[in-house]
């Protein structure tokens, strides 16, 4: 009998994850976008940096979140897929009321200390169904 040797796929490298102090519009190379957003009287209010980003790719992120009908609940994610060289998704995470007792928003971040990649990837699949 002939013996069969097993290959494994190629391997991919796991996505990065950076903070930066500039606005979102003035990223790069950036493949997921995550931008805060709030409700104030039923009206999605976006969070610093966001009404910017959203014109430098022609959308009006405000209609999309009124459009969506979101609560603004800490923790609820609009998922907008895109279509660009290089940004694929952005991401519009809800932060909640100041008073609101959820912290589920950044849960994701505090739990990757020290950055642990795979594990930002697999909240973002889980909160969104899109894998990174």
């Amino acid at each position: 009998m002939p013996t069969q040797t097993a290959t494994l796929p190629a391997q991919v490298s796991p996505p990065a994850f950076a903070l930066s102090g500039r606005l979102p519009h003035e990223l790069t190379g950036v493949e997921v976008l995550a931008l805060p957003f709030t409700v104030a009287d039923d009206v999605p209010v976006l969070g610093a940096g966001a009404a910017e980003a959203g014109r430098s790719i022609g959308l009006d992120l405000a209609a999309l979140l009124t459009t969506r009908r979101v609560t603004g609940k800490g923790g609820e994610v609009v998922a907008v897929p895109i279509g660009g060289p290089d940004l694929r998704l952005l991401l519009l995470v809800g932060l909640g009321e100041e008073t609101d007792t959820d912290d589920s928003t950044g849960v994701v971040v505090r739990r990757a200390d020290p950055p642990d990649d795979s594990a930002i990837s697999r909240a973002v699949e889980r909160l969104t169904g899109v894998v990174i």
